[in-house]
């Protein structure tokens, strides 16, 4: 749902390691809700960091160097409280709205519809 791309222009954004750490959440999510097991969140996390160093945005590194460690903690522990803290910077919103839109497309894309019986819906309804 959330390219490494997009993540890079909220964090570009941040100013803080809170804003940071909100993004990063965001991210995290994100990948959890596509399928992956911590220990490939925690590789993407690592090639986010590479990815920030090798185009000169270290300086979001160090800003978020206590963000990116407790964050990386909690996803080796098994990540039961990412994303749980409200998001409130204008990049944290920003990612957790961007997430929220391409969810629910998601959800309706491939939701069952039915009736009120709990029969198969109208053919209007999947238009």
């Amino acid at each position: 749902m959330i390219k490494q791309s997009q993540v890079v222009r909220y964090l570009d954004q941040c100013t803080d390691n809170d804003s940071i750490d909100e993004v990063l959440g965001a991210y995290v999510i994100c990948k959890f809700l596509n399928g992956a097991k911590c220990a490939q969140v925690l590789t993407k996390i690592h090639h986010l960091v590479c990815y920030l160093s090798l185009t000169d945005r270290g300086h979001i590194v160090e800003i978020g160097q206590e963000a990116f460690k407790s964050l990386a903690i909690e996803v080796s522990s098994g990540a039961q409280r990412v994303g749980t803290r409200p998001a409130l910077t204008k990049p944290g919103i920003g990612i957790w709205n961007v997430i929220r839109s391409k969810r629910s497309f998601h959800q309706r894309l491939h939701s069952t519809i039915t009736d009120a019986s709990g029969g198969p819906g109208a053919l209007s309804s999947f238009l």
